[in-house]
Formats: structure tokens, C-alpha cells, sequence
């Protein structure tokens, strides 16, 4: 008897024993884990394969400052040829993106490493499902579709020519004076001007948080009554657009959530200040975004993107 409860009792020593070790192997897994996503070593990235390794091609301190009340910084006491193929930076406290040049300096978005490391974007879209409410008909009003102007189902658009553009065969010119947008089977349809004589429409290239329209600046040429670049939106400005004889195509982003518009053209600088807001939070895109073009081509490939990340439902 007495055997048997040694015995027993050395059982139990070892079985505390691999328990304990198991648990602290755990622990030095998640210390491990931790660290990966709560620290990055200090200094100058030049790719994404470095970060990810936590292996800066530079070991510096680098000090960061933010440039008034935009949220763009810049590096100070940093030398320029250290900055040449730049992709990120960090200060120890969190990463910065660069974006380019900005003001005539290299200019960088604050990152957390918490985003870097959420590849899988879940924390940045977290619970974003969109309910589209949506009325089939026509509208005077381009932020508000839910009230149109004339209800109607039955819209019979046709597509003209390869440009994207479509008329409303059930409609004349006089029926559809101050109309700006129309919506049908769920896509929009936005009134850009005018394709031989008719009123042009252009559809939804993309849907979801971000819609995502194009159209030829040749029908704004022939525009003789409204469309959505005179209607008084402070985004959407027609006559910039006729004073560029280069700027072929525009790009339209329509932001479901703020219910914004914004135009996108060939300035490079102007659609980095309108994608940023949207994509700060995905890190990897946000380069990608950078070491773009940026042309509204460019824009569309990284909305596609992100709004894979958002669910969607029908009301």
C-alpha cells in the first residue's frame, strides 16, 4: 500500500511538472506574439519584407514631427540620402508611413502596429456591415437616395458607345430637367452631361462602402443642362476640370457611410489627400497605394480592395 502511494505521488510530481512547463512555454509563445505587434525597432525602413522582420535598413533614433494640424509629419536630423527609398519609419512609440513628398519634404501617415500586423484587416472593418436603403427612381438631390424624385422601377437605360455612357429611353430631355442621378436594381446611375444630344449617364463601376463611377470629360463639353459638377457639391468642381485639355476621364468616389462625393483627376497630390482618409488604416494597401501612380485607375484597384472588408445586407 504504501508503494502505491508513492508510486502515485511521483505520478502526480510529473504530471505537475509537464503542466508547468506546458504553461510556460504558452506564456513564452504569447510574450513572443506580443511583442511582434506591440514594438518595432527603432529606425528606417526601405521595404516591407523589413518591417515584417523587424529589421530596419538604418538603426537610427529618428525624431518626428507632425506638421500643423494635418495628419502629416516629417522627419528632423535625418540625413536626405538616408531618406532616398524610404517606405516607413519608427520611433519606437509607433510606424510611419511614408506617402511621398508633401510641401517639398517627404511627408509620412502615423500607423499603429497593431494595424500593420492585422493583415487580415478584421480589426479595421470590424462589424461594418452596410444596409443600403436605396429607392429605385430619379433624384434632384445627389446625397440623398432613399427620397427620390420621381419613383419609378421600370428605368430602361441604354448603353452608348464604349465610354460607359447610357441614356433613359422612357424619358425626353424636358422630363428630366435638374435631374442629377437616377438609381436602379441597386447601381447608380450619375448625370455627367451630355452624349449626342441626350442626357449621359454614367453607372457604378464599383458599390459597397465606396462607390466608384468614371466618365469622359468630352460629355461635360457638350453639358447644356445640370449634372452632378454644377449642382453646388464644394467637391465637384466642372469648371477646373474644362480648364485641364490633357484630363481625357474623371473619377467619382461616392462614400456610402459620410455620404460625400469626391473627384477624382491626374493630380497625383489631390487623390492622396482623398484616399488617405480611407486607407490609413491598412497599412500595406496604403503603400501600395503610394508606390502608385495615383491616378483614378489606381483609386479604383485599392476601393475594390477594401471593400471586400465590408459586409453588405439588403434592407
Amino acid at each position: 500500500m504504501k508503494f502505491s502511494k508513492s508510486l502515485y505521488f511521483a505520478a502526480s510530481l510529473v504530471v505537475l511538472l509537464l503542466l508547468n512547463n506546458f504553461l510556460l512555454k504558452a506564456n513564452d509563445a504569447n510574450a513572443l506574439l506580443q511583442t511582434s505587434i506591440d514594438s518595432i525597432a527603432q529606425g528606417i525602413y526601405t521595404s516591407i519584407k523589413q518591417i515584417n522582420n523587424n529589421e530596419p535598413q538604418h538603426v537610427i533614433e529618428p525624431e518626428i514631427i507632425k506638421y500643423n494640424t494635418a495628419d502629416i509629419y516629417f522627419v528632423k536630423k535625418v540625413k536626405l540620402k538616408l531618406l532616398k527609398n524610404v517606405v516607413a519609419l519608427c520611433d519606437g512609440k509607433a510606424l510611419y508611413l511614408s506617402i511621398g513628398n508633401y510641401k517639398g519634404k517627404k511627408g509620412f501617415i502615423k500607423s499603429s502596429f497593431e494595424n500593420w500586423f492585422n493583415t487580415n484587416n478584421k480589426t479595421a472593418a470590424a462589424n461594418n456591415i452596410l444596409t443600403n436603403n436605396f429607392t429605385a427612381g430619379l433624384y434632384r438631390n445627389i446625397l440623398n437616395f432613399e427620397k427620390p424624385e420621381i419613383e419609378d422601377t421600370k428605368l430602361q437605360f441604354e448603353k452608348k458607345g464604349p465610354k460607359n455612357i447610357f441614356t433613359l429611353s422612357n424619358y425626353n430631355k424636358e422630363k428630366l430637367a435638374n435631374i442629377i442621378a437616377a438609381v436602379y436594381e441597386e447601381e447608380i446611375y450619375l448625370v455627367t452631361g451630355s452624349y449626342l444630344n441626350q442626357i449621359a449617364f454614367v453607372k457604378n463601376q464599383l458599390k459597397g462602402r465606396y462607390f466608384y463611377f468614371e466618365t469622359p470629360t468630352s460629355t461635360l463639353v457638350e453639358a447644356s443642362g445640370k449634372t452632378i459638377f454644377n449642382t453646388g457639391v464644394s467637391n465637384l468642381n466642372a469648371t477646373q476640370l474644362l480648364q485641364q485639355p490633357n484630363l481625357k476621364k474623371v473619377g467619382i468616389l461616392y462614400d456610402v457611410k459620410t455620404n460625400q462625393l469626391y473627384l477624382l483627376t491626374n493630380n497625383a497630390q489631390k487623390n492622396l489627400m482623398i484616399m488617405l482618409p480611407i486607407i490609413e488604416n491598412y497599412p500595406q494597401i496604403l503603400l501600395q497605394f503610394v508606390n502608385s501612380a495615383k491616378q483614378p485607375e489606381d483609386c479604383k484597384l485599392i476601393l475594390q480592395r477594401i471593400n471586400t472588408f465590408y459586409g453588405s445586407k439588403r434592407p
